[in-house]
């Protein structure tokens, strides 16, 4: 007897730190030693599958227990487990978009113990999914009113008001959870996970935090909790925690008897362990509630059993870590450089930029301090033209960043013949309470860098005049709708133009688009779409004398392409290919009416054909701290009066360590002034 509670507590022990496999490994092993092994050890292993989120061999055991002799004291702990299993299978088929089949199963579940908690949150979770997020929300308020001390119903409210973004709710219920529960580091995980779904990242580091110390910190023992009246192993709002993809979906598993029960637990080897037994004898160093000398001497034997070690669950020091790591201060330094072709001396362009930006943690975001030296060269014009060709000049700006909102103000380089206030506000977010439909609205003044007339601006040496640097004002809407592997798009935007001595002009945009997933997997994605842009300019200002500005500004604009992702992530390196071909057609109307309306006119022009865009990008982790991204682009227009080159390559150190997975896919590096 006294080492079957050794080995429930060591169990329970390495569920508890991470190791799900070799707790139950553990007792798998107790159980094959006997050919009919005890109810009391079957029940401790049925609490720790359905605590782990083995639903499916849960669910076998769960039915060969009730064909079985029980007293009423195992009765009524295996009919425990059989509801919070019903429960959770019912919340699985609500995320599967099975609502009816998760109301069929609930409400003979609910006939069962009508007015449990942990029933009616599954009920009010059901409601939400099929869109009463009203009735939902009330019966998650009310449940937290009339179980006040509940620990479990306060967060399992809190969750629900978090996701269906009740802030007031949300935090009301856990403040009352963290009230009745301050020194409970499971608690304590569970709300810093909601504050971190809610962006209040510096909250959730702070309490998770506490919760490892809380776990680390001498206990006076631990005690493997087993499902008894009112809960199951573990924590049973836990259990109904709306995670998708953490357990099998097994509704039928209660209601056919597996073909040979015993085989569950016979599946791994029997084997004498030594340093078990020696163990059982020494003095326990409890830590956290688990004791040290005793996973120390068992570090092997689960391993012996033939249980491959596969962590399931979160990690606390894990979470706290990725909280860190993206409150980390990072630093950068950058090499861009774009080639377009063109006529030497006015519409080719050499561009170079040296970017070196500072970002530091403010608030639940980063402020990014950002120094660009930047060289254009449009090339030596054969004619011996007297307006600037070269020119450098260095950028300052500064930017904040948090969820939803980005905000950046800085200069066009000054150097340049015309430096400009730039900048802009963007804000992002869900207009549904599942995320499927999103926004983003783009203010912004930025600068048309086409030309080096049109970035820069230029001077003539021999009249004396200055002209161009030309930036556009306006907004910018994009909705977007995800329905799961496919999902459609489209924006609206509207700006105006304005240079030193260069006529204004008003600048329409529209886009439609749609894609969809051919492969979705954790290290690869690849989807392909179709995307129509229109675009229209008041007056064509793509000339390069006086009052021109040096841009392409056709009066009629449409193309339809054809766009192709590719993502790969292989261990610290990720890679995003990108590729889209199109046809495109435009119509420019005479160009000639500068700003004082001189200038020489230039007949319309009516072009169409095939353009393409390429990009790849590559991000490579060749140390903790260190990051590399490079960057290729290439595309063209219809006309074939340009095609354009860019390349990048930008290092980047993060003063936290990175362990998380490299983003997939990545976001291409970008230069501050490219295009």
């Amino acid at each position: 007897a006294g080492n079957r509670d050794l080995l429930g507590v060591l169990a329970e022990s390495y569920v508890d730190a991470g190791a799900p496999n070799r707790g139950l490994g553990l007792l798998r092993d107790l159980l094959s030693r006997s050919h009919q092994p005890s109810v009391a050890d079957t029940l401790q292993y049925a609490g720790l599958l359905l605590k782990t989120q083995q639903d499916v061999e849960c669910a076998g055991v769960l039915q060969d227990l009730a064909a079985r002799t029980l007293s009423t004291g195992d009765r009524k702990r295996l009919d425990d487990l059989m509801y919070h299993h019903g429960l959770r299978q019912a919340d699985l088929l609500r995320e599967r978009g099975d609502l009816a089949g998760g109301r069929a199963l609930l409400d003979p579940l609910q006939l069962q113990r009508p007015g449990d908690p942990l029933g009616d949150a599954v009920l009010a979770r059901l409601a939400m999914a099929a869109g009463d997020k009203r009735a939902g929300l009330e019966t998650a308020r009310s449940l937290a009113a009339r179980h006040p001390d509940n620990v479990e119903i306060q967060l399992s409210t809190a969750q629900l008001a978090t996701r269906f973004k009740d802030t007031e709710l949300a935090a009301a219920s856990l403040k009352t959870a963290l009230g009745l529960a301050p020194d409970d580091a499971e608690v304590l995980a569970r709300a810093a996970r909601l504050y971190r779904d809610q962006g209040q990242s510096a909250r959730a580091a702070t309490l998770f935090e506490r919760a490892i110390a809380l776990q680390n910190a001498p206990a006076p023992g631990h005690q493997v909790v087993l499902a008894a009246a009112g809960e199951v192993a573990g924590d049973p709002a836990k259990l109904l925690d709306d995670r998708s993809g953490r357990a099998e979906l097994q509704t039928a598993a209660l209601l056919l008897p597996p073909t040979a029960p015993v085989d569950y637990w016979r599946s791994a080897p029997v084997k004498t362990n030594a340093a078990l037994q020696q163990a059982a004898t020494a003095p326990r160093a409890v830590a956290g509630g688990k004791s040290a000398t005793l996973l120390a001497a068992t570090s092997a034997t689960a391993t012996e059993g033939g249980i491959p070690e596969q962590p399931a669950g979160p990690n606390l020091r894990n979470e706290l870590d990725q909280i860190r790591q993206a409150r980390s201060p990072e630093a950068s330094a950058g090499l861009h450089g774009r080639q377009r072709s063109g006529v030497a001396g006015t519409s080719a362009l050499r561009q170079t930029e040296l970017p070196v930006e500072l970002r530091l943690p403010l608030g639940e975001g980063k402020v990014k301090l950002q120094l660009t030296q930047v060289s254009l060269d449009a090339g030596s014009s054969a004619s011996g033209a007297t307006i600037t060709q070269k020119v450098s000049g260095v950028a300052l700006a500064v930017a904040y960043s948090a969820p939803g909102i980005a905000v950046d103000i800085g200069q066009t380089p000054r150097g340049f013949a015309h430096s400009n206030t730039v900048g802009g506000v963007k804000v992002d977010g869900a207009l549904a309470d599942d995320g499927s439909l999103r926004y983003r609205v783009n203010l912004s003044r930025r600068p048309v860098t086409d030309s080096l007339l049109s970035f820069a601006g230029v001077r003539d040496s021999v009249s004396g005049k200055s002209w161009g640097g030309v930036v556009a004002s306006g907004a910018r809407l994009d909705l977007s709708k995800d329905l799961g592997g496919y999902g459609f798009y489209g924006s609206a935007a509207r700006h105006d133009l304005r240079g030193h001595e260069v006529a204004a002009t008003g600048r329409s945009e529209f886009g439609l688009g749609s894609y969809f997933s051919l492969r979705s997997r954790a290290d690869s994605q690849l989807s392909m779409g179709l995307d129509l842009n229109s675009l229209s300019y008041q007056k064509n200002l793509g000339e390069f004398d006086f009052g021109q500005g040096g841009y392409f500004s056709p009066q009629r604009y449409h193309a339809l392409t054809v766009p192709l992702n590719w993502a790969l992530r292989s261990g610290p390196v990720s890679y995003l290919v990108q590729g889209a071909l199109g046809f495109q057609k435009f119509s420019q109307d005479i160009a000639g009416a500068g700003a004082g309306g001189g200038g020489m006119a230039v007949e319309p022009v009516s072009s169409s054909g095939i353009a393409y865009k390429l990009a790849a990008s590559a991000q490579y982790q060749f140390n903790p701290n260190w990051l590399v991204d490079a960057s290729l682009r290439s595309d063209n227009n219809a006309s074939g009066s340009y095609r354009q080159w860019a390349a990048g390559l930008t290092l980047r150190y993060s003063f936290h360590p990175i362990t998380a997975p490299l983003a997939l896919p990545i976001s291409a590096t970008t230069a501050p002034f490219g295009q």
